[in-house]
C-alpha cells in the first residue's frame, strides 16, 4: 500500500489484526459496506485496504458479494509452517553474517519481554510481541524482501497460531526468544539453525495433536 494513505493504513491495521488475532472466523464474509460503515470513511479507502488483504492472501474477494477470510486445510498450514523455518533460518543467517552488536542489543529488548500476569487475553499480548521480535531479527537481515514475504506468511500463521498460544503459557514460549538471540550473538549459526526449527516445529505439533521429534524434544 503506497505510503501517505493514511486512512486505508489505519483501517488495513485494523481490519489484518482482527483477523489474526481470530476476532473474524474463517470464512466469514466482509463488505466494503460494512467496513465503510465501521471506520466512518467513503468505501473507497475501505476497498483498498480489503484489496491489500487480498495480496497477502488474508481475505479472498468474491465478485458482486464481498471478500472471504481464507481458511486453511491441515495441508496449507503445513507448508507454511515449512515455508516459515526456510526463510527465518535464511535471515538468522544474514543476520549472524551482518547485525551488529548494537542492533542485536536492540533485539534482545524485544526477547525480554513478557505478558504481565493477570491479563484477561495473554495469548493476545504474545500474538504481538512474538510477532515484534521475529520482524525485528529478519530485518537484521538487511534483504526486504526476505523481510517482506516473512511478515506475510507470519501474518497467515499468526490465525492458527493464536488458538495454540490459548493453551499454552505464553511467558515460557517467550524465553525461547532469548535463546535464539543469545545464539544469534555467539554467531553459532548450527544452534540458530536447530532453535528456529525447533520453535517451527514444536508451535506445528502442538496444532497437530503430533508428538515431538525426539531431536527436537530437549
Amino acid at each position: 500500500m503506497a505510503k501517505g494513505n493514511s486512512i486505508a493504513e489505519q483501517i488495513l491495521e485494523q481490519l489484518r489484526s482482527d483477523i489474526v488475532n481470530c476476532y473474524y472466523d474463517a470464512h466469514a464474509l466482509i463488505t466494503e459496506g460494512e467496513v465503510s460503515e465501521r471506520f466512518q470513511v467513503s468505501k473507497t479507502p475501505a476497498r483498498e485496504a480489503l484489496n491489500y488483504l487480498c495480496q497477502e492472501g488474508l481475505v479472498e474477494k468474491l465478485p458482486h458479494r464481498g471478500y472471504l477470510v481464507k481458511g486453511f486445510s491441515m495441508r496449507d498450514l503445513e507448508n507454511l509452517f515449512q515455508f516459515r523455518c526456510i526463510l527465518e533460518t535464511a535471515a538468522v543467517e544474514l543476520a549472524i553474517g551482518q547485525a551488529t552488536d548494537a542492533e542485536i542489543e536492540e533485539v534482545r529488548r524485544l526477547a525480554q519481554q513478557r505478558v504481565p500476569p493477570g491479563e484477561s487475553e495473554p495469548y493476545l499480548h504474545y500474538n504481538q510481541l512474538n510477532y515484534d521480535f521475529h520482524m525485528a531479527l529478519a530485518k537484521l537481515s538487511r534483504n526486504p524482501i526476505l523481510t517482506a514475504t516473512l511478515n506475510n506468511v507470519l501474518n497467515q500463521l499468526r490465525r492458527a497460531l493464536a488458538l495454540d498460544w490459548k493453551c499454552a503459557d505464553v511467558n515460557v514460549l517467550l524465553q525461547g526468544h532469548c535463546t535464539l538471540i543469545d545464539a544469534v550473538e555467539r554467531r553459532d549459526r548450527e544452534l540458530c539453525r536447530k532453535l528456529v526449527e525447533r520453535e517451527c516445529t514444536c508451535a506445528e505439533t502442538r496444532i497437530f495433536g503430533r508428538e515431538l521429534p525426539q531431536e527436537l524434544s530437549v
